[in-house]
């Protein structure tokens, strides 16, 4: 047998050969360009410089008056509406009822909502403190700036209105005065100044607040001392 016979048998129980010189393929594509992702910053944290925000949270009445109330403004929306807008023009087109009885359930169907709103208008659910940015370096800073407001200094009193939408009333520390006012239901007075006397608002947003109810206490604020600060110079200047 000839050796290039042989050669042809034992061929197929041989392994390929390997080359270990080979050169990777390299891809001349372009790689694509990762997505760039945009770092997040949240809008309170924009706003803080060492530890403390812009508006500081000095005084907060309780989330559990604040649902009462709301909850006791939307109860007496629906009663009035039940009243005047159902039962009183039924009884007036009902022939055994008196017109007198229909005005009266009309009439008793606008004290409740007229009551509420008069005596929870002046209560403030929470009063931020606008701080510059030096006051917002450290806790010491900012007691030493509490304890000397300039005259300026806005606050921010957030009350609710009839729907239960939250009303934000900026005032300057040298309007607010110690007061009574609307039968005893408020204690802090706002006096109007000229400009804001001046400034006209749009009409549906009506006239600006002047009476407001407050706490002696910071309530679940957890600015320890600062109301009592502001309280002091009120009380100061009153």
């Amino acid at each position: 047998m000839s050796l290039h016979l042989i050669s042809r048998l034992v061929s197929p129980l041989r392994r390929p050969a390997v080359s270990y010189f080979s050169i990777p393929r390299i891809s001349l594509r372009r790689p694509q360009a990762l997505p760039r992702v945009r770092r997040y910053i949240a809008p309170a944290a924009r706003q803080r410089v060492g530890g403390y925000p812009e508006r500081l949270l000095i005084y907060h009445s309780g989330t559990g008056k604040s649902v009462f109330i709301g909850c006791l403004k939307v109860t007496t929306i629906f009663i009035f509406g039940f009243s005047t807008l159902i039962i009183g023009p039924m009884c007036f087109q009902a022939p055994d009822v008196p017109n007198l009885v229909a005005g009266a359930i009309m009439v008793g169907g606008s004290i409740p909502i007229l009551f509420v709103t008069y005596t929870t208008a002046p209560f403030v659910h929470y009063v931020h403190l606008q701080l510059p940015m030096f006051a917002r370096a450290s806790k010491d800073v900012l007691q030493r700036y509490t304890q000397h407001l300039p005259a300026d200094a806005k606050l921010h009193f957030t009350t609710m209105r009839l729907i239960g939408t939250s009303r934000i009333s900026t005032i300057r520390l040298s309007e607010l005065k110690f007061a009574k006012g609307r039968a005893g239901v408020a204690n802090l007075k706002r006096i109007l100044s000229k400009r804001a006397q001046e400034t006209q608002s749009p009409w549906w947003m009506g006239k600006p607040l002047t009476d407001f109810y407050v706490k002696q206490s910071e309530g679940n604020s957890r600015q320890l001392g600062i109301w009592e600060n502001v309280l002091h110079q009120i009380r100061r200047a009153s």
